[in-house]
């Protein structure tokens, strides 16, 4: 589907927004899956989609210029399969993609190439049994944000992109988060510049936000550290990038719409005492920590 951004409702940051099918003619069985900012349709962008079973597909954004009312078929998914990602690429760089259970595989984009709309994809990641995609990220050739990964539980931890060499496309994947009954399993994969702030989400509608400077910088293969305490019945259930802040109305900070719970950076830091920056870890955020 494409809409003009000027014809999408404006509202507050902390409105409950106006429902898509008063939008766009989305159909009861779909769901979006994702948005993109596009200024111009280029044959030199792709759209690059990454389905829940390791497929992945890459698309000229130009094929996406007249789309219809009732929107354009995109992918041809396999039965029980869905779409996961899509992302805005140039061909040059490279792909990141993370499973549930830790794992994740590096390729060039150029070891995928262009098909049309209809089309399938091929192989990413060979999952293993009970497995399945949670996330991708674009990286450029010059990128220089790091890798931030964060569990169900509410673990997480920053990475070099360095940590993860690129292999083949289709690979079974390398360690990308040290998962336990502790961390639980990996929720979203994401890319960080030092100065952004990180928000997440929970199944319960609980938001926090902090900054990622404040999330240690850890080897591919560590567990990393507490960065929002959950439960059993309160699980992350996204992750968002967002610029910094610096100050934040404590009352909006405050408000609850939709039925859920915002918490300051301040009340998190009362609770889990995280200021990495002074290296001033509590004892219990010590055990968390395992290299």
């Amino acid at each position: 589907f494409i809409k003009k951004c000027y014809e999408i409702p404006e509202a507050s940051r902390t409105s409950k927004g106006t429902n898509l099918v008063n939008v766009i003619d989305l159909p009861k069985e779909d769901s979006i899956t994702a948005y993109i900012s596009v200024a111009k349709f280029s044959d030199d962008e792709y759209l690059t989609m990454i389905t829940k079973n390791g497929i992945i597909k890459k698309t000229k954004l130009s094929m996406f210029r007249k789309a219809r009312r009732n929107g354009l078929f995109a992918i041809n998914l396999d039965e029980g399969d869905e779409l996961l990602n899509v992302l805005k690429t140039d061909g040059e760089g490279s792909i990141l993609i993370a499973t549930h259970n830790g794992l994740a595989v590096h390729f060039d984009e150029k070891r995928v190439r262009p098909m049309g709309r209809t089309a399938r994809g091929v192989k990413a990641i060979t999952l293993r049994d009970g497995d399945f995609a949670v996330g991708a990220v674009a990286i450029s050739k010059d990128e220089t944000k790091k890798v931030l990964t964060v569990t169900e539980n509410g673990f997480g931890k920053r990475c070099e992109i360095s940590d993860f060499p690129i292999k083949n496309r289709g690979g079974k994947g390398l360690i990308c988060q040290n998962i336990s009954d502790k961390t639980g399993l990996v929720n979203s994969i994401v890319l960080v510049n030092d100065d952004d702030d990180i928000m997440l989400i929970t199944t319960g509608g609980t938001i926090i936000r902090t900054r990622a400077e404040e999330i240690s910088v850890y080897r591919r293969t560590a567990s990393g550290v507490t960065i929002m305490r959950t439960n059993e019945n309160n699980l992350v259930s996204g992750v968002a990038t967002l610029p910094k802040e610096d100050e934040v109305e404590e009352e909006a900070l405050m408000e609850a719409e939709n039925d859920g719970e915002i918490i300051s950076e301040s009340e998190l830091d009362s609770d889990t005492d995280t200021d990495f920056e002074n290296n001033s870890l509590s004892d219990e955020l010590q055990q968390d920590e395992q290299e």
